[in-house]
């Protein structure tokens, strides 16, 4: 590929209009003056350094740094010129390109030829990172609370359920998980995590049998409680997760859960006064506005917990720089899987 003023010092391609202009061509000859049939022109009117845009432009895009000259537009306006011009069909089997090859013998970036005409997305250039950097700030605002809702910092939350969790652990209480839909899965996950890895005593309630029985011949709300009316004990844990925190039947759970003298831990999101983070023992709430932030952070949450209990939590090593990856691993805070 081979994009017109790249190298040039003068910064001088202008056109007729005296906008700058950016020729980008797949395959061209190196001759400053061939043409290809594939060519697509993009005009700057920011200024007339164009050089130095471009040079911008491929920086900030290594370094992942803002861009200080030209502006976001134009490097969005660059990228999706290039990326059309890479992913274009227009170059038939049998053609050859500058230096003589074969077009079956290019790399292969480009869509093979089929009844299907090719799908093209553009994304504006960044949402990636900034999407992760959303998620990590989300994370990292991660609020808990007591049952009184006095607020705990997430290091004295998480220090507080590591506590209950040895208890569990030490006594054989069970570990009840629940939740909806994806939550549901999540429940399912970390109930098998914390048994095969953490080797606590845990139950979810996914059996179809069970879970249609009671929807049908006593209410969809009590498909929870009605089980942990019948197996939970004083001073079982019940981890409820919802993204809302507004779901019927888990604040019916978490009722029954707090009749039974269990603890009750939940992980919430959406409205920062929703129902079930006024319910719990412990609770976790993220400022997660879609369900999908939500399950990821709740995700996070919940492996962190884990991790923490089987010591699976990367530290930088004495000797970590910061382009060395090496890591070290804490010794197990509760040492269970060690028991």
């Amino acid at each position: 590929m081979v994009i017109n003023g790249i190298l040039s010092s003068s910064g001088a391609y202008t056109n007729a209009y005296a906008k700058e202009e950016l020729t980008v061509a797949l395959n061209r000859s190196p001759a400053p003056q061939a043409k290809h049939t594939h060519e697509e022109r993009l005009v700057f009117d920011q200024d007339l350094s164009f050089a130095r845009e471009i040079e911008e432009f491929v920086n900030a895009i290594r370094s992942n740094s803002p861009i200080r000259v030209g502006s976001i537009d134009d490097a969005e306006r660059l990228m999706t010129l290039v990326e059309r011009i890479y992913e274009s069909d227009k170059f038939g089997a049998g053609q050859k390109d500058a230096d003589g090859l074969p077009n079956e013998m290019l790399p292969k970036i480009l869509p093979q030829n089929d009844s299907t005409p090719p799908v093209h997305v553009d994304l504006p250039f960044g949402r990636f990172g900034r999407r992760m950097r959303r998620l990590d700030g989300l994370l990292s605002g991660t609020q808990s609370t007591d049952s009184t809702a006095r607020h705990l910092d997430a290091d004295s939350g998480f220090a507080r359920l590591m506590q209950w969790t040895r208890d569990a652990y030490e006594t054989g209480a069970t570990t009840y998980l629940v939740g909806n839909g994806a939550s549901a899965s999540m429940a399912s996950h970390f109930a098998a995590d914390l048994s095969k890895n953490a080797k606590l005593r845990t139950q979810v309630f996914t059996d179809m049998a069970l879970l249609t029985a009671v929807a049908n011949d006593i209410s969809a709300e009590e498909i929870f409680s009605t089980p942990l009316q019948r197996f939970a004990q004083r001073d079982d844990l019940l981890i409820a997760i919802s993204s809302s925190g507004a779901s019927k039947n888990i604040l019916r759970a978490v009722a029954v859960a707090r009749e039974r003298g269990m603890k009750v831990i939940t992980f919430s999101a959406m409205k920062p006064d929703n129902p079930l983070r006024l319910s719990g023992d412990l609770n976790f709430f993220v400022r997660a506005r879609t369900y999908g932030e939500a399950e990821t952070c709740h995700a996070a949450l919940l492996h962190y917990w884990v991790d923490l209990i089987v010591g699976d939590i990367p530290v930088p090593s004495e000797s970590h720089l910061e382009d060395d990856p090496t890591f070290e691993t804490e010794e197990a805070p509760l040492a269970l899987a060690a028991k």
